[in-house]
């Protein structure tokens, strides 16, 4: 599906909009060493008369260039870098139109929200210390933090205010949606399996394979007298499973062997299989659940679908919205923006 933004890329805008309105110096009268820096920056377009810096957009460009360089680009060429730096432009000319517009709403109890998520963000931390060191090597302080939470706080209550943010869903959508999706919900036939592994002293040769046959089948008869299966398998079981008590989870065929597959499959609920050889050892398996295959029923997926269709309106209101700031407000940007590199490496 043709899918513009995902609910990330929205969350990601909010996040540029609050770290570009932390990094502008405060405005103040008088010529002060920060009013000089900030006259100082490079100012790459204007919004509703509001500035934008291309220290805003160059974290954003060389962000995309670190992707590029993942993959093994050595350079990147100056069309591509263009299209990158545009892109960025147009983001950061999109959070400023957030910002204005979030900027005219009235949140109740804003200062306690902001304090909450001040509280909540320092306990990311491992202590007041690192907070505080982690704050200066960024150059920046509480009170601003608090006033980048404030953005943040007031941009979320924009986007629910204008229906952006959990946007309902009807029962009837979801139900159509799973109607129209036949080969979409489709499973291969599952069981949920726990299983006892018993393995041969390495060397140990037919001898040593052959006492493992006998101890496993020693387990067996323990078990068909009652002994739990779970703490059987704590007990004995030889491999990463035996601390879950052997459960394998819902497996599909070709998980494991294919003498194990034969025996799981043809199981019942609750019923324990006889010792099955396979490359890896001596193995009893008990089928805890079993799930056919072909379609999925509804209720295991009206969720899932759910949160799939609220996210998508989410970013379609979210395009089409920003779509109607642009064509509101007046952005100028001059026209030697885009030539050259604009400080970008």
């Amino acid at each position: 599906m043709n899918i513009e933004r995902s609910m990330l890329e929205i969350m990601a805008i909010i996040t540029a909009v609050v770290i570009s309105t932390v990094m502008q110096p405060p405005r103040c009268f008088g010529k002060t060493a920060q009013e000089q820096a900030l006259q100082e920056r490079e100012v790459i377009a204007r919004v509703n008369g509001h500035p934008l810096y291309q220290d805003q957009v160059r974290p954003l460009v060389e962000k995309e260039m670190e992707a590029f360089r993942k993959y093994g680009a050595r350079s990147i060429n100056p069309a591509t870098l263009d299209r990158l730096r545009k892109k960025a432009l147009d983001t950061v000319i999109e959070n400023e139109l957030l910002r204005q517009e979030s900027e005219k709403v009235t949140v109740p109890d804003i200062d306690v929200k902001v304090e909450g998520a001040f509280a909540e963000l320092k306990k990311k931390h491992p202590s007041e210390d690192v907070f505080r060191e982690r704050l200066k090597t960024a150059g920046m302080t509480e009170n601003a933090v608090r006033e980048s939470l404030r953005v943040s706080v007031r941009l979320e209550e924009y986007m629910k205010i204008q229906g952006i943010r959990n946007p309902d869903i009807s029962e009837k959508e979801i139900r159509e949606f799973y109607e129209s999706s036949p080969r979409t919900f489709v499973r291969e036939e599952m069981v949920k399996v726990r299983h006892i592994l018993i393995k041969a002293d390495a060397g140990s040769g037919e001898a040593g394979k052959e006492a493992a046959r006998t101890g496993t089948e020693a387990i067996r008869d323990e078990i068909m007298k009652g002994k739990d299966f779970s703490e059987a398998a704590k007990e004995h079981s030889r491999d990463a499973y035996a601390v879950r008590g052997g459960d394998l989870g819902y497996i599909k065929r070709g998980f494991m062997p294919e003498e194990f597959d034969a025996a799981a499959f043809a199981l019942g609920i609750g019923e324990v299989s006889n010792v099955i050889e396979t490359e890896h050892g001596f193995h009893i398996i008990r089928v805890e659940d079993r799930r056919p295959g072909g379609r999925v029923p509804y209720e295991e997926v009206r969720d899932f679908i759910e949160k799939y269709l609220r996210e998508r309106a989410s970013k379609k209101k979210f395009a089409g919205h920003v779509d109607e700031l642009k064509k509101r407000a007046v952005i100028e940007i001059p026209e030697t923006e885009g030539k050259g590199n604009g400080g970008i490496p």
